[in-house]
């Protein structure tokens, strides 16, 4: 609850059926029920799915495939001795592993999204994240898959109002995001 808004927050399961029956709903009805919903809330925050596309084209950060060495020490006084500490919560994040790790900007909390690797309705192939958390101005993700040279994964993020197919690229050691587009 906050001075402006009562939420609440749902259970990942029913956010993931929400979204799929949202897909399988009559085109007619869902499209009536959605430009409704979609022309008010958004409204509210000023956001249309054309500036939400140009944010997630410039601001998702990619960091999988690389070994990420970021550290942060700290010094810390121990019985009259110095000691080094170099766990942080964020070494939670960037342990060395070449999980794909996404970082999206945390207006996207607005839409109430579910995010996947592959279309929901790809019970063989779809990929939820591992991890999801806000952190500071983003959402992070971090999914159970080792980027591969070449590899082009499609990233969904459905919501209620607009739903995106984010194309990441990894080529040579770099990942990028290479397309978006509302699906």
């Amino acid at each position: 609850m906050t001075d402006d808004k009562i939420c609440w927050i749902d259970k990942a399961d029913y956010k993931e059926s929400h979204a799929s029956a949202l897909l399988n709903t009559n085109q007619y009805g869902k499209e009536a029920l959605l430009d409704k919903i979609k022309k008010h809330f958004l409204a509210d925050y000023s956001l249309d799915a054309n500036v939400l596309q140009k944010l997630l084209q410039t601001e998702i950060s990619v960091n999988g495939g690389t070994t990420i060495q970021k550290r942060e020490n700290s010094t810390w006084f121990s019985w009259g001795k110095v000691k080094e500490i170099s766990s942080t919560v964020t070494e939670l994040w960037n342990k060395p592993d070449k999980k794909l790790r996404l970082e999206i900007p945390r207006v996207l909390t607005l839409i109430d999204p579910v995010f996947s690797i592959y279309q929901l309705q790809d019970k063989d192939k779809v990929m939820l994240p591992q991890e999801n958390f806000l952190a500071g101005s983003s959402i992070r993700l971090k999914f159970d898959y080792e980027l591969k040279d070449g590899d082009l994964l499609p990233l969904y993020i459905y919501s209620d109002f607009v739903n995106f197919r984010v194309d990441i690229e990894y080529k040579e050691g770099k990942s990028k995001v290479k397309n978006v587009a509302l699906i």
